[in-house]
């Protein structure tokens, strides 16, 4: 039986691995000699198992002797293209390609014999180099960002104008929308693109080399700001849409009173992204604004901003004021704001319509007097 040899010599506990039931003999093995055996490095079980040699192509590691298969650049994964075949570690190797079952693949890999120990070899960590960080070469128009803004997610025209003239937003040269965060030099630390065809259905990315710590939001726009309290959002387009609900109602107010509306009222409050659900992002705010006391969570209304609030209140909720606002009609607050302005939108239609009609009944009642 091939035994694997260790660079960490980790000694198991003196326990009784074999017993007896139905009649057939099993072994024991404990939870951390799984989780060791399952980290193997599978470069060095194929080298000794099958006489394979690697080479490094790019991140990943091809097999000179059958090049279809590769190891992924954690020496644990693996896939054989000409077999359709893949795994994560080294005991998935043992049943797919040599048909054992998982006991017999653990007793492949786990020395039983005299002391037990766990000798293989671990896979190395792998840890990410840091990567250079550039913004997106920008467009000289903006007009495909902006129509997709204004048009598309229907956020308001006045605070896309803003942030596309403070370089918030921009549009690079393959037409998405580039949504950028700055340091407390105001120097660009992170940025969030997003396609503007709607056709194409790709993720939101962020640009490689993004400090996240530094995600999309605005914040002390104004000295009337709200000093103490900062809405979070997962997502840019979400914390923009945000605040064009706050210049709906400024519009509403200002209509119901005879005032000229203030379109900067949205500037009022802080407002930040995580860039998903992790709180990378909030962790860094809070440092860099300790005058923040209260916490509104804005995250979507699905399982993943669920378990994202559920996360977040766990873990500040001794420190801060924490409340909830959950999109009331849809996933998220664009959802929210689309849904709100469609249904708005055809009831004035229909409000003009009802009206033509009227003034329509009225005019053919006048000429048949």
């Amino acid at each position: 039986m091939p035994i694997y040899t260790l660079k960490r010599g980790i000694k198991s506990m003196a326990i009784r691995r074999e017993y007896i039931g139905s009649g057939k003999k099993f072994i024991r093995y404990s939870p951390e000699e799984m989780a060791d055996a399952r980290q193997t490095d599978m470069l060095d079980f194929l080298s000794r198992k099958e006489g394979f040699t690697f080479i490094k192509v790019g991140s990943v590691y091809q097999c000179k002797e059958r090049d279809s298969l590769i190891v992924q650049g954690d020496r644990q994964r693996w896939y054989w293209n000409s077999q359709e075949l893949k795994g994560l570690n080294c005991i998935d190797w043992l049943m797919k390609i040599d048909g054992m079952d998982l006991r017999e693949a653990f007793e492949t890999i786990i020395d039983l014999s005299g002391n037990i120990k766990t000798e293989f070899v671990k896979a190395p960590e792998i840890k990410d180099e840091p990567k250079e960080f550039h913004l997106p070469p920008k467009s000289e128009t903006y007009r495909n960002a902006a129509a997709y803004l204004t048009k598309t997610r229907m956020i308001d025209s006045h605070i896309v104008s803003y942030c596309i003239k403070n370089s918030y937003i921009y549009q690079d040269q393959y037409k998405n929308v580039v949504f950028v965060g700055f340091d407390d030099k105001n120097e660009a630390k992170f940025a969030e693109s997003k396609v503007t065809n709607t056709f194409y259905k790709r993720k939101p990315k962020n640009v490689s080399g993004s400090q996240k710590e530094y995600s999309f939001n605005l914040t002390y726009l104004t000295p009337e700001s709200n000093k103490d309290t900062v809405y979070v959002f997962e997502a840019p387009v979400d914390l923009l849409s945000h605040a064009t609900m706050y210049v709906i109602s400024e519009k509403k107010r200002a209509e119901r009173l005879g005032q000229k509306p203030d379109y900067d009222v949205w500037k009022k409050q802080n407002r930040l992204s995580l860039s998903g659900t992790s709180d990378v992002a909030l962790q860094s705010y809070l440092q860099r604004y300790p005058e923040i006391k209260n916490i509104v969570l804005c995250l979507d209304n699905d399982e993943a901003g669920r378990n994202g609030i559920a996360k977040i209140n766990e873990k500040y909720a001794d420190r801060y004021n924490i409340t909830v606002h959950i999109p009331k009609l849809g996933k998220d607050y664009n959802e929210t704001l689309v849904s709100y302005l469609t249904v708005a939108e055809k009831a004035t239609e229909q409000r003009t319509v009802d009206n033509s009609e009227e003034v329509a009944v009225t005019n053919t009642t006048q000429r048949s007097r």
